[in-house]
């Protein structure tokens, strides 16, 4: 009853606002919820959301913000979809993303007659190939509406994507006469997948323009560009792992004059820049917009605005649109870096933006890194930000990762407080204790410092972090993060920060946490016990006692205990056959340090030995 009430002031309440203020509302909206809300709710509501704006895009999915993933909605709200809601609307739909539950489902409940874009999420193999055959009821729908295809396929068994992927991926493109664009999930194709599904065809497809996709190896970027899609004139690739492979002679020669748009970005490393990025951007004589996103490895130059200009820009006579983030990394020093003044008279005839670059010196590992990007920055992810970070304003960044050999201290995270504030992920790499901890702490009591604050963060990893740094999110008076967040860090850190979870000052921030991810603890350890000229294997729990585990010994040795004393002994971690005395007092510390430590094949050596009499 109390729901209900609810419910009917909320109404009255919106039925006091103009139309006009509706809207406004219910664009910030997602158009699912609007229309499962208030679809038939009263004549005026309904006559607000039938309105195109949030008909002709819908996506039935649920957006967890945390990792920015999607997953099914609710039984009970695909239920009144299919029932009530998409009959009388599926004729004015023109773009529907599906999740793996709903796809088939969602797809009969009503005629479509003007779906031009279809994202598939997550979608089983055995559906998509009943969607892609001759026999599907959908066949008509493929062939002469759909325009742009989103497909995210899923696998139970990992080993047979190769060969199931190359069938779906020839079957799109046998089915979708008019696919004009298509965004594939990450490795879809691989050389072997991409290279038999193409090895007899001259043409796949003649009539896709636009390509997103991620690929696992370098070679494959050819395969597609090579005549197979002969009208192809957007392209946006993804590497999803180191790219070693280099660009073999027989495709250097060939040019690619209808490619009009470029990008490149690889999640991990790239190895030879001449032999890859270079040879496979000069063919595209007619590009015009570019967009490189990678970091170098191991390479004999660094990548300034001159290596720009002179490896790719001459190249590209209609270019006007440069955009990249580049890292590379060197191992000796002596290496003059050109200003960004410099840099920025390179790129003035290109576009607009700003030539930013940044030196960072590792002494420890004895490299240096250059790191070239253009701005406004229009990336998502900005990587490995060290003390020498200028600030600035990254709107468009939402996963930040911290790492230098110095310690990071208050001033900095203040920085990036200011410079990303739409950051949701913080990664923080430092070994480092903090210079200034103490006057942070004198500093707080006196209220000098105010709180810096990430209104935004979700997920935080500190494992490979300092004690301070999870204390400084942990303590109430340093750092403001909203109570979702999910926080990754080691176990024992986390012990020695709070206290053992005694600590009064992390109790706010502990009990507020969203999720914690620990180092994993194996849920049991395997002991070997020796006892005399004897050996027994034994099962412990990481959480057991000193005197649950000695009497699960004693009885596994059928021992007399009334009688006869003993003590436990554990063999040393550093020299393989010295067994040293346990303190009772830490065991079990120490045993679900071993446990977390050793968490995929925790093995413990023990042995059992009289004790010595005192009298």
């Amino acid at each position: 009853m109390g729901r209900q009430a609810s419910m009917k002031n909320l109404l009255v309440q919106l039925d006091d606002l103009p139309d006009e203020i509706l809207m406004c509302i219910f664009k910030k909206l997602y158009n699912g919820e609007v229309l499962y809300s208030l679809m038939d709710v009263n004549q005026r509501l309904d006559r607000i959301v039938r309105d195109t704006i949030f008909l002709r895009d819908l996506c039935l999915l649920e957006y967890c913000p945390v990792d920015e993933s999607t997953f099914s909605l609710p039984d009970p709200i695909i239920d009144r979809f299919c029932s009530t809601i998409l009959p009388k609307i599926g004729h004015k739909i023109k773009t529907l993303f599906l999740s793996r539950t709903s796809i088939e489902r969602v797809l009969h409940t009503t005629n479509y007659p003007n779906l031009n874009h279809l994202g598939l999420c997550d979608i089983e193999y055995k559906v998509a190939q009943s969607l892609f055959s001759d026999e599907s009821p959908l066949a008509h729908v493929f062939k002469n509406q759909i325009s742009s295809l989103f497909i995210n396929l899923s696998f139970k068994d990992p080993f047979s994507r190769e060969g199931l992927t190359s069938i779906i991926f020839m079957e799109i493109f046998k089915r979708c006469a008019n696919l004009r664009c298509l965004k594939i999930n990450p490795s879809l194709f691989d050389l072997g997948t991409l290279n038999n599904s193409i090895a007899y065809r001259t043409t796949i497809c003649s009539t896709l323009l636009e390509l997103h996709v991620t690929l696992t190896h370098m070679p494959d970027c050819l395969y597609i560009l090579d005549g197979h899609f002969d009208q192809l004139r957007i392209l946006h690739v993804t590497f999803d792992r180191t790219c070693f492979e280099l660009l073999d002679t027989e495709h250097r020669l060939k040019l690619l004059p209808n490619l009009r748009i470029f990008s490149l970005c690889c999640a991990a490393k790239i190895f030879g820049y001449n032999e890859s990025i270079v040879l496979l951007v000069r063919r595209m004589l007619n590009l015009e917009e570019l967009d490189l996103n990678f970091a170098l490895a191991h390479c004999t130059k660094f990548i300034d605005g001159d290596t720009l200009k002179k490896d790719i820009i001459t190249y590209l006579p209609r270019l006007y649109k440069f955009t990249f983030n580049i890292w590379s990394r060197i191992y000796y020093n002596g290496i003059h870096f050109p200003s960004d003044e410099h840099n920025q008279n390179i790129f003035k005839h290109i576009s607009n933006n700003h030539i930013i670059t940044s030196t960072d010196q590792f002494q420890e590992k004895r490299y240096r890194r250059y790191h070239i990007y253009s701005y406004p920055y229009k990336w998502k992810l900005y990587n490995n930000i060290t003390n020498n970070f200028r600030g600035g304003l990254f709107t468009s960044v939402t996963r930040v990762s911290l790492s230098d050999e110095h310690p990071f201290e208050y001033e900095f995270f203040l920085r990036i407080a200011q410079s990303f504030p739409f950051m949701k992920e913080l990664t923080i790499k430092n070994r480092k204790a903090q210079h200034n901890k103490q006057l942070i702490k004198s500093n707080n009591n006196n209220q000098i410092l105010s709180i810096i604050e990430y209104p935004n963060l979700t997920r935080l990893d500190l494992r490979k972090a300092h004690d301070d740094y999870l204390e400084l999110f942990l303590f109430d008076t340093n750092i403001s993060s909203p109570n979702n967040l999910h926080l990754c860090c080691n176990y024992q850190s986390l012990e020695r920060v709070t206290n053992y979870f005694t600590r009064y000052i992390t109790r706010n921030k502990c009990v507020n946490l969203a999720a914690l991810y620990c180092n994993p603890m194996a849920s049991t350890i395997l002991a070997i016990v020796e006892y005399g000229a004897q050996k027994q294997r034994i099962s412990l729990d990481p959480h057991s006692s000193y005197q649950d585990i000695c009497n699960q010994i004693y009885s596994l040795f059928k021992l007399d205990t009334i009688n006869s004393k003993y003590s436990l002994q554990r063999q040393d971690s550093l020299k393989f056959g010295l067994f040293i005395n346990i303190d009772e007092r830490t065991f079990q510390n120490e045993l679900k340090q071993y446990a977390i430590k050793n968490s995929q094949n925790p093995v413990l050596r023990l042995r059992l030995i009289p004790a010595i009499s005192k009298t």
